[in-house]
């Protein structure tokens, strides 16, 4: 794992639908200016860590994460009226981000 996905606490991939995706975190990443982007051809998750060039906090690209593994979901499950629903898509990674961040074992 990278200094980057510690220090943002994001997995560098996990596998959905038998596709293993990769999670990419930097600086100038290619994200087409947003934080984050899903490629779902090449099965990449793109991160930015800043923007205009401010930092951006960790929550914020941990929520991003989230926002574009819910992406992957919808694909996988071939919703992709709801994939292209950019609220139900914050929703459902907000909710995924506050599950897996306080989950007890």
């Amino acid at each position: 794992m990278s200094n980057l996905h510690k220090e943002y606490a994001v997995p560098t991939s996990f596998t959905a639908g038998g596709h293993t995706f990769k999670i990419l975190l930097g600086k100038d990443i290619d994200t087409d200016g947003a934080i984050g982007i899903t490629k779902f051809l090449q099965c990449e998750i793109r991160l930015r860590t800043h923007l205009d060039g401010e930092a951006l906090s960790v929550s914020q690209v941990q929520q991003t994460y989230f926002h574009e593994k819910a992406h992957v979901m919808m694909m996988i499950l071939n919703q992709d009226e709801l994939n292209s629903n950019e609220p139900f898509i914050d929703n459902l990674g907000q909710i995924d981000f506050q599950i897996s961040r306080t989950e007890k074992y």
